[in-house]
């Protein structure tokens, strides 16, 4: 007689299921993290400055930050919605891949932040 206990199977996303889908929506971070440095580079140069020869002011650094921080959250909502509909379908862990995602797009926030706050107070 065996005294064993079964353990549950790990947990498979079927392909089309939206928690599979939250997971993948994660890959469109690089393409915004893309979007995020051509955002970034390209505010200031609009408006006339050459970052590499000249510090732009304040309000320059401030619009161009907050550009890049817009393009690179543009794939939170996609992901927000896949975790969403994974949640109403009861899937464990829906808010996982959100979770990520905002982890990312905060750091990136807080590490630009923090370096444009260090150029402007070494000039």
């Amino acid at each position: 007689m065996s005294t064993a206990v079964p353990h549950p199977a790990a947990p498979h996303h079927a392909r089309g299921s939206a928690m599979h889908k939250a997971w993948w929506s994660l890959g469109l971070i690089p393409v915004g993290l893309l979007a995020a440095f051509l955002v970034g580079e390209a505010i200031p140069a609009l408006l006339g400055y050459d970052i590499a020869s000249t510090t732009p002011p304040w309000w320059v650094m401030a619009l161009a930050l907050l550009g890049s921080l817009i393009a690179l959250a543009l794939p939170l909502p996609i992901t927000w919605r896949f975790s969403r509909a994974a949640r109403a379908q009861g899937e464990h862990g829906s808010r996982e891949p959100l979770i990520v995602a905002g982890a990312f797009v905060g750091i990136f926030a807080a590490v630009t932040l923090f370096s444009g706050l260090v150029r402007l107070a070494l000039e």
